[in-house]
């Protein structure tokens, strides 16, 4: 169960952040911009510190979730 929950959150969560970030992607290639000036860009590296934290964040709380939903279904 927690395994479905985790796929599905994480792949919401990429497909978001994509989708959110295409229009910054498009514009930095077209101005034909240097890979270091690109990775430098504090948009994309807020967006990349985002994006670490949410998956740090649903991979701590799923499993943390199934285990109080387990825990509370034994007392009952």
């Amino acid at each position: 169960m927690g395994q479905d929950v985790l796929g599905s959150t994480i792949n919401t969560l990429l497909f978001a952040t994509v989708g959110s970030q295409l229009a910054l992607f498009i514009w930095l290639f077209d101005l034909n911009s240097p890979l270091e000036q690109i990775l430098n860009n504090k948009l994309l590296v807020q967006e990349i510190i985002a994006i670490i934290l949410s998956a740090i964040s649903i991979v701590t709380s799923v499993p943390l979730t199934i285990w109080v939903f387990l825990k509370s279904k034994k007392e009952a």
